[in-house]
């Protein structure tokens, strides 16, 4: 969690603070099972545009699980460890598919704003109060 400034032309209230979670694995990480299949595609020397790789995994997501695969979606590591890396456990040899890499990468990317959010809601349940 971050500490940001919050001026008052945004909420019409008094300056103030916000406390930021902004993490780095969002729509990046979700973004690169696309490149990712693209880049597998063109190497078999078959193409599909970004819009029909999205087209053709929204589909098969409709009927996949990610059957025990767990992605932890820091491929660009985070704001306190930059150095971190993306990793996928709980591979078998039934789901791995890219609609089950990018289901799993999704609830990655949600579990990792709950981090957050529990995170925070402990600052906030265990940090004296200001009138304290």
């Amino acid at each position: 969690m971050e500490t940001r400034y919050l001026p008052n032309s945004i909420i019409g209230q008094p300056d103030g603070f916000v406390l930021v979670g902004a993490g780095l694995c969002g729509g990046h990480s979700y973004a690169w099972i696309n490149s990712t299949v693209q880049n597998w595609l063109k190497a078999f020397g078959m193409e599909l545009t970004e819009a029909e790789v999205w087209h053709h995994l929204g589909q098969q997501m409709k009927f996949v699980s990610n059957d025990g695969l767990v992605c932890k979606p820091y491929f660009s590591g985070t704001r306190c460890t930059p150095e971190r890396r993306g990793t996928f456990e709980g591979i078998s040899d039934f789901n791995f598919s890219p609609a089950q890499i990018a289901h799993s990468i999704l609830q990655g990317i949600a579990t990792s704003m709950y981090d957050v959010f529990e995170s925070a809601a402990c600052l906030l349940y265990t940090s004296p109060s200001p009138r304290d």
